[in-house]
């Protein structure tokens, strides 16, 4: 299936995409407030949850199997929880050790070995936060890299997942650790 195609598609314009592990199924989320879960063989979607208040999404990440993250246009995140038949359920965030990140900003990624969350804010110029996952879902270490002056659009990680790069506004300006 291709992305785009009639069966394959957002109405609203598409903002950011995350394959689970095993590459079998897709998320995706678009600015028009809505979350789909697709199977990549057939490019069949699963389920889909639209923002009870039609608030933008811009980012999406596999937390683990069965858990997205989800940033919001109003710099929040939530998860959501891939439940049976593939309904999509909102979840708490402290579930997983992650509540205090609520409400600082909704650009999100996972590092690949999901150790770590980086979050930032969507709409301001705040930095960036990088929070450990622990295995038991306590709440664990939290960085700051601060951007002032700029916006983080996007991060980079390493496979064994170390934080590579940060994509922002200004290409010039290094991050600073608080």
């Amino acid at each position: 299936a291709e992305f785009g195609s009639d069966d394959f598609r957002h109405v609203g314009r598409l903002e950011d995409i995350a394959y689970s592990e095993s590459g079998h199924q897709l998320v995706s989320v678009s600015v028009d407030g809505v979350l789909k879960l697709w199977e990549t063989d057939a490019g069949r979607e699963l389920a889909s949850y639209s923002h009870p208040n039609g608030v933008p999404l811009f980012s999406v990440a596999y937390l683990d199997a069965q858990t997205v993250l989800v940033g919001t246009g109003l710099d929040h995140i939530q998860a959501m929880t891939i439940g049976t038949g593939s309904v999509l359920l909102p979840c708490e965030l402290d579930t997983y050790g992650l509540a205090d990140l609520a409400d600082s900003g909704g650009g999100i990624s996972v590092s690949p070995d999901g150790g770590y969350v980086a979050q930032w804010m969507m709409q301001g110029n705040v930095g960036l936060v990088l929070a450990e996952i622990k295995s038991d879902h306590s709440r664990g270490a939290r960085t700051i890299l601060t951007a002032e002056g700029f916006v983080v659009n996007q991060v980079a990680w390493s496979d064994t997942g170390e934080l590579l790069a940060v994509l922002t506004t200004n290409p010039l300006k290094a991050l600073g650790r608080d």
